[in-house]
């Protein structure tokens, strides 16, 4: 009997969000707002469904990447349970490759199982991808996912402008409700021939509803239970509400393991994608790697490439000329320190300027001026009262607080 009340009820599940998926109208997707050119999450902080091309200005011939991120889901408009995204191209002017048929969407955990509901790109001119979770009990999404990257050829002369038709996102116990976000617009010039300056050209617009019912926010125990080693974070009192507070948001998360490690050091991949995450960047799409150690299919390269282009993060030359990010090695505590303070200076949040240096072990150091702006905004402390230890690795723990802290301070 209770196994017959469980398949009912999944397919009661599945068919309600099919409704939804199918019969919401279009009239909810209003523009409320339009902003051009930009670089952040715009408007109250909503989150973005964002349409990505790898250029902006292209020539006949040239292959254009896109990208579809679902950006910036936290807080109240995190715990996605499903979407859908139509976008409409200029069949005249953009041809999809032959090879790409369907979409990879990196949006839900696979072990939510989510499931499919209608994933095809037609050469005509259309794209539509969505997905849901039947289950309010698995890993819903929270943060950023790719829902997929289409590769098209620039067939002839023109503009073209990627429309999104239809944009939905679904939270749970919101049934029929376009959950209010925003979905980017953008514009690809393309030339016979020539060159010129590669500029994000785009719309965001602003759609659908406030939820009806506020999404009720994982506990404190409740982010502490999902990691296996939960005893190890409640020991560090001074790490524990920060590594909860960027677990919960999945600015950081933990390893297949299971575990969050919170003493083990930070790589400079899991920084590149928590200071991206962290952040609210726009993801960037590039079609070729940057440096020569990273490859398109490595897990982090999207948020490598895209701290790179926001200038977060630099590889190193060697004799050779090539580029390397060496992605897998401990980041150090003066390159994090680095990273963050080009951000929060780029925030324009009128930080104050504080010169005084209690570090007797920076004098001469590269990352100086970086390391005493954080400490005199309260961003960062030493490992003593004198001493910064700017060569020496920093953990997840570490980083942890400072992205709490700087998070508050450019948000």
């Amino acid at each position: 009997m209770s196994l017959l009340k469980t398949k009912n009820r999944w397919m009661a599940i599945t068919a309600a969000l099919w409704i939804m998926f199918c019969f919401i109208p279009a009239g909810s997707l209003s523009a409320a707002s339009e902003v051009k050119n930009t670089n952040k999450v715009a408007g109250d902080n909503l989150p973005m469904i964002r349409l990505v091309p790898s250029v902006y200005e292209a020539k006949v011939g040239d292959t254009i990447e896109v990208a579809i991120w679902l950006q910036g889901f936290t807080g109240d408009y995190s715990r996605v349970q499903g979407y859908e995204i139509h976008m409409d191209y200029d069949a005249a002017l953009l041809e999809p490759d032959s090879g790409t048929k369907k979409l990879s969407p990196q949006v839900f955990k696979k072990t939510s199982n989510p499931m499919s509901l209608v994933n095809k790109i037609d050469p005509k001119g259309s794209i539509q991808i969505s997905e849901a979770i039947t289950s309010q009990d698995a890993k819903l999404f929270t943060g950023y996912g790719k829902a997929g990257t289409i590769s098209f050829h620039a067939l002839k002369a023109g503009t073209v402008t990627l429309k999104q038709t239809k944009s939905i996102i679904i939270q749970p116990d919101n049934p029929g409700l376009n959950m209010k976000h925003q979905i980017s617009e953008p514009t690809i010039t393309i030339r016979e021939g020539g060159t010129a300056a590669d500029q994000v050209s785009e719309k965001i617009k602003t759609v659908g509803d406030v939820p009806v019912k506020k999404i009720s926010q994982p506990t404190s125990a409740q982010t502490l239970a999902g990691f296996k080693d939960q005893g190890a974070i409640t020991k560090l009192k001074w790490a524990q509400d920060s590594i909860i507070k960027l677990a919960s948001s999945e600015v950081l998360q933990g390893t297949n393991e299971g575990n969050f490690e919170p003493l083990r050091d930070m790589t400079r991949a899991e920084f590149a994608k928590s200071a991206v995450v962290a952040l609210g960047l726009d993801m960037k799409q590039q079609i070729a790697p940057t440096f020569s150690d990273v490859k398109t299919s490595d897990w982090y390269y999207d948020y490598v490439e895209t701290a790179g282009a926001y200038g977060l993060i630099q590889g190193r030359e060697d004799k050779q000329g090539d580029l390397h990010f060496h992605p897998n090695a401990p980041i150090t505590r003066a390159e994090i320190a680095a990273v963050l303070a080009r951000q929060v200076k780029n925030s324009g949040k009128g930080m104050t300027i504080d010169n005084k240096n209690p570090f007797t072990d920076i004098p001469s150091h590269w990352a100086k001026e970086d390391i005493i702006y954080l400490y005199g905004n309260k961003l960062i402390q030493g490992k003593t009262a004198t001493a910064f230890k700017p060569g020496e690795k920093a953990s997840r723990a570490e980083v942890s607080v400072l992205l709490e802290r700087v998070i508050q301070t450019v948000k």
